[in-house]
């Protein structure tokens, strides 16, 4: 191997107070520092027999940027500018006797120790940096992937692997960062995730890989510009910082959720069917040129705005937990599923969106809400915005409705008879009809003003939940799939209770059920539970507790 002696000799810095600038010679051996880790880069690129792929100059003219084949970028940079030349001498006596013109100061100095020059020869590059000279083979980028990550040397990552047939035996994996392909390095399990004992922190997979997931791996740095192959990325999980995926035209799904991106173009991407960017930090995000998504998941980001209106093959879009004060989906008539949870809208428009099955609304400043044309609908969470009105006749296909936490005066779930989950709480309901709703498993309507509430059509019923109201009895001697009941804040007591508990349904031992029947921290609670009462209850296997999940004995 052909060895590089590199001697540089640094001028002793002698500080001599009042005279010198210690400003200037930090700045002069940040330069060194930077001087020499671009000779290490030149020195390990010809080691390593890495080829120069392409170079421009920089933009400030101030030197170039080198791409290596193995993806590695090197930036060389002009000499030091010399001291500024002397000043002109003044200009002779005019004919008039006016007095010449000043001459101008002399120009930068260019340091004659620090020249770069490229020059391409044959099919070698030919580099002279700072007194030395470096010759590096041109070629073509190398067809690879590298990862870098922050997990240490001697521990695994794991990695899903695809590639067609024909490019399967071209695929092995550079553990240990040499650029070789040593022994155990082949790839041969194609299509699972397999364990990977790191040999370096920096890990290349080389060949036309079409499919490559790596979550879960503390990636800190992924680079997939030199992989134009590959058409499904997993990448979420991770510590990425940025993602270039303008070279990976054929990407058709592009998971990268669970990062720290501050930017995403998938300008480039016209492919792209599935997009799940979520859970990063961006504050924008184009997709007008992504025509073909079917998904996209984007939640949990600052973004402000969000244009899908070309996006019309859309059938799932979330944008759960964003800055968005507006959202058109008037374009997207094929969308399906609807999460736009946690925004800041006032008003949401779904009434071209007739395929939808599911619509999470919730988090947002909705005044009024019109699904009357989604008669589709199987999940509607519209809780948690300012409706004073809800019409869901027309939505008789609904299973799960979570209206809670609005001004609701009324609710009217007549027509919603395959309704399994119903949750109303926290409105201003005095009546709730659910006699209907044969179907419904679960009932939680506590924090609102009934004064009575029917269950015996609920058989079907395991869970109720209705403290906080005006309730002077409760009758659920029909509703035997009971398994917690949680009453307190309500006025039930004397005969009223004694009814309430003989007709808890009996549990057996080991499958006990749950009644939380008094709050002792409200002075205000009108319930009234005996220690009789309680041993009635506790008879039948129901644990007997307060409001704080405390096994509550009865009162005297």
């Amino acid at each position: 191997m052909k060895k590089i002696l590199i001697t540089i000799t640094l001028a002793a810095l002698i500080v001599i107070a009042g005279c010198t600038d210690l400003d200037d010679i930090y700045r002069q051996l940040d330069e060194q520092k930077t001087e020499l880790a671009t000779v290490k880069q030149l020195i390990n690129a010809m080691t390593n027999k890495v080829s120069v792929v392409s170079y421009k100059e920089l933009d400030d003219k101030s030197g170039y940027e080198l791409t290596m084949s193995d993806g590695s970028k090197i930036i060389l940079k002009h000499g030091a500018k010399g001291e500024r030349g002397e000043q002109g001498e003044q200009g002779e006596q005019g004919e008039q006797g006016e007095q010449g013109e000043q001459g101008e100061q002399g120009a930068p100095g260019q340091d004659g120790d620090a020249n770069l020059t490229i020059t391409e020869v044959g099919d070698v590059i030919i580099i002279v940096y700072r007194g030395v000279t470096y010759t590096l083979p041109k070629g073509e980028a190398s067809v690879m992937i590298a990862l870098i990550t922050a997990k240490n040397v001697g521990e695994k990552i794991t990695l899903y692997i695809k590639a067609a047939p024909a490019d399967q035996p071209d695929i092995w994996i550079d553990l240990n960062n040499n650029g070789i392909k040593d022994n155990g390095e082949a790839v041969n399990t194609f299509g699972s995730y397999v364990e990977y004992l790191l040999g370096a922190q920096t890990v290349t997979v080389y060949g036309k890989v079409s499919i490559l997931h790596c979550p879960n791996n503390q990636l800190t740095s992924l680079y997939v510009s030199n992989n134009t192959a590959l058409t499904e990325l997993f990448c979420n999980n991770n510590q990425l910082t940025s993602l270039d995926v303008n070279h990976n035209i054929e990407l058709r799904k592009l998971y990268c959720h669970y990062n720290q991106l501050t930017s995403l173009d998938v300008s480039k991407n016209t492919m792209l069917t599935n997009l799940f960017c979520n859970k990063n930090q961006l504050t924008s995000l184009d997709v007008r040129h992504n025509t073909e998504l079917t998904s996209l998941s984007c939640g949990f980001n600052p973004l402000k705005v969000l244009d899908v209106s070309h996006n019309k093959a859309l059938t799932f879009l979330n944008c759960n937990i964003g800055q968005l004060t507006s959202l058109d989906v008037n374009h997207n008539i094929a969308l399906r599923e609807l999460y736009c949870a946690g925004n800041q809208f006032i008003s949401l428009d779904i009434s071209h969106n007739t395929e939808l099955t599911n619509l999470f609304c919730h988090g947002n400043q909705l005044t009024s809400l019109d699904v009357s044309k989604n008669t589709m609908l199987t999940k509607l969470f519209c809780n948690s915005n300012q409706l004073t009105s809800l019409d869901v006749s027309k939505n008789t296909a609904l299973k799960d409705l979570d209206c809670s936490d609005n001004p609701l005066k009324a609710l009217d779930v007549m027509h919603n008879t395959a309704l399994t989950e119903l949750k109303c709480y926290q409105n201003q309901l005095t009546t709730l009809d659910v006699s209907k709703n044969t179907a419904l498993t679960r009932l939680e309507c506590f924090d609102n003003r009934l004064t009575t509430l029917d269950v015996s059509k609920n058989t079907e019923l395991t869970g109720l939940c209705c403290f906080d109201n005006q309730l002077t009895s409760l009758d659920v001697s029909n509703n035997t799939a009971l398994t917690w009941l949680i009453c307190y804040n309500n006025k039930i007591s004397g005969d009223k209770m004694t009814a309430l508990v003989n007709s808890l349904p009996t549990r057996t031992a080991g499958n006990e059920g749950s009644l939380k029947v008094i709050n002792l921290t409200n002075s205000n609670e009108e319930n009234k539970c005996t220690t009789a009462q309680v041993g009635i209850a506790t008879g039948k296997n129901w644990k007997v507790m307060d409001s704080e999940d405390n096994p509550y004995p009865g009162s005297d």
